[in-house]
């Protein structure tokens, strides 16, 4: 399986998510896709992947996408760590830079790189 590199920089930036990801299988294995309601390494929803990677940098949010979104700023100015909502905030992922997010997606397709055009985008989210 993959592995997720985040940082913390000077400025308390959020994560900037840089990928050594195995994007043929996500992060997680195929028995412990996202999809469950889980904040457990590989066995995450779209949320808990969020939290866990921000909690990677000490830095703690909420647990849902929704109350993620309430705590943090809006943005029209997305930098790599920032959030991506998606749905009307039924998804959420971390913007990577370049149009591209990562983000658990579900059971089958795991957690992955991919474009932040692949759902409705709502906006972008600090916590600078």
């Amino acid at each position: 399986a993959g592995q997720v590199l985040v940082r913390q920089d000077a400025q308390v930036r959020a994560i900037d998510v840089i990928a050594r990801l195995d994007l043929g299988d996500g992060i997680a294995g195929p028995a412990d896709r996202a999809g469950g309601g889980g904040t457990a390494f590989g066995a995450w929803d779209c949320s808990g992947f969020t939290n866990w990677a921000y909690a990677q940098n000490g830095i703690e949010i909420p647990r849902t996408s929704f109350q993620q979104i309430a705590a943090a700023t809006p943005t029209t100015n997305p930098q790599p760590g920032d959030l991506v909502s998606q749905n009307g905030g039924a998804h959420i992922g971390i913007y990577i830079g370049g149009g591209k997010m990562v983000s658990a997606l579900n059971p089958t397709q795991g957690t992955f790189v991919h474009s932040v055009n692949a759902m409705p985008v709502d906006g972008y989210y600090t916590y600078r």
